[in-house]
């Protein structure tokens, strides 16, 4: 069941100068953000689609993002038909959006995108 929280209370304490700071996982680490009184119940309910709605993504693109460490992984396809574990060269660390416009590339070794 999920927790319901006190909306009265925290406009009091909002109205009063208290902020809400809070955080998800990132590659690097982690993001720290605001919230608003009205963001609270659905982030607590679950952070990561709170994030990601956010941002204007979907929580898959959002665990993809995390699962790649933020890195844009090479778009070629080695002798044996596999795609190269390479990432792509400056490609690395990258904010949520960057990573989702430059999720294709190739490494060094297939600069071209021919297969090695």
């Amino acid at each position: 069941m999920k927790q319901k929280l006190d909306i009265e209370t925290l406009e009091t304490l909002s109205n009063a100068g208290v902020g809400f700071l809070a955080g998800v996982n990132a590659p690097w680490g982690g993001i720290s953000f605001d919230l608003s009184v009205e963001d609270l119940q659905e982030f607590v309910d679950d952070p990561i689609l709170w994030f990601a709605r956010s941002r204007g993504v979907t929580k898959g693109a959002y665990l993809e993002w995390m699962a790649a460490g933020g890195a844009v992984y090479c778009s070629a396809k080695t002798t044996k038909g596999t795609r190269c574990k390479n990432s792509v060269d400056g490609q690395t660390r990258l904010e949520l959006h960057e990573w989702l416009v430059a999720d294709e590339g190739y490494c060094s070794i297939h600069g071209s995108g021919l297969t090695d």
